[in-house]
């Protein structure tokens, strides 16, 4: 009887994707994703954690769909890499079940097809019917997200993103977001992009009425982006907070309730051109002088920002 098995049956919370009977290679050669999803499977089935050690996974057959309750972990960002490089253009390399909730993504780089068809992305969230049937409470922590129209695509509420590293080699954004989520120590980064790549994170349309509720906590903005952060919700239901993050590019507001920030740094412009209620809280300043249009508050020690005919 195989490690892994003895693992399930004695109630152990874990499997290992080269153990048998799914025996990964993470050779970046063999076509390690029917193991995976195998693996993953067998998780869905009895709700665990499936150990991945060092390894380039290569991904060719198809991506991979993670359930609910379950953990994928790695042994870093740079030692377990999900390699989707292979798969077609539209493809995303890890998706979560549409119900998915209480999944865990941790210690892994995740790498989008190279074919950059709209829909590729690195990691997916995608939208279920109903916000108490999507993607509620995940975590994806001390994850790389590399390549794709976007690296990311974000349909989830209450989920949780904390040291995540996104934005090489994204073409449109770093992160396309459509939920409610929390984002602690990000960095949202296109360091080589030759041209500048459209948004390093975008908020679009409201995933569900009242639910475009996002919180970043120290993320750093980063990078050739022409937009840093967009919020582009045209039901104008996001309520934005950013508290001690940097946006070295344009921060762009065309739909939204409501943008606060605290003790934040901006690279260059804020424009808004939207009604949304702007509020450029204590703490926060500008490397060069800017003004923000349109219902906007500004604290007295904001430095090199002020609102419009102010």
């Amino acid at each position: 009887m195989t490690q892994s098995s003895v693992a399930l049956l004695a109630g152990s919370p874990w499997l290992n994707v080269m153990g048998a009977p799914y025996s990964a290679k993470g050779n970046n050669s063999a076509d390690d994703a029917p193991a995976w999803q195998k693996a993953l499977a067998a998780l869905q089935a009895k709700p665990g954690e499936l150990l991945a050690p060092l390894g380039n996974y290569a991904l060719k057959s198809s991506g991979l769909t993670m359930y609910g309750g379950s953990t994928i972990r790695g042994v870093g960002q740079t030692a377990t890499i999900l390699n989707g490089q292979s798969l077609p253009i539209n493809a995303s390399t890890l998706t979560l079940d549409p119900g998915s909730q209480y999944a865990s993504v941790e210690r892994l780089s995740i790498i989008a097809p190279s074919g950059l068809g709209t829909q590729a992305s690195a990691l997916m969230l995608p939208y279920a019917e109903s916000p108490q049937g999507a993607n509620v409470a995940n975590i994806v922590r001390d994850v790389t997200l590399q390549g794709g129209y976007q690296n990311m695509v974000v349909w989830g509420t209450d989920c949780l993103f904390e040291n995540v590293y996104a934005g090489s080699g994204a073409v449109f954004a770093a992160i396309l977001s459509h939920g409610a989520n929390w984002w602690i120590r990000c960095k949202i980064n296109a360091p080589n992009a030759a041209v500048p790549v459209p948004y390093g994170f975008l908020q679009g349309t409201a995933g569900y009425p009242g639910t475009c509720e996002n919180r970043f906590l120290l993320c750093d903005f980063s990078g050739n982006y022409t937009h840093s952060v967009a919020v582009d919700d045209p039901t104008n239901q996001a309520d934005m907070l950013f508290v001690g993050c940097i946006m070295s590019s344009d921060i762009l507001i065309s739909g939204a309730a409501i943008v606060t920030f605290l003790g934040c740094k901006f690279g260059t412009t804020i424009t808004n051109n939207s009604s949304a209620r702007i509020v450029i809280g204590s703490g926060c300043y500008a490397l060069s002088p800017t003004t923000v249009a349109g219902n906007v508050e500004i604290a007295s020690d904001v430095v090199n920002i002020k609102a419009a005919g102010g």
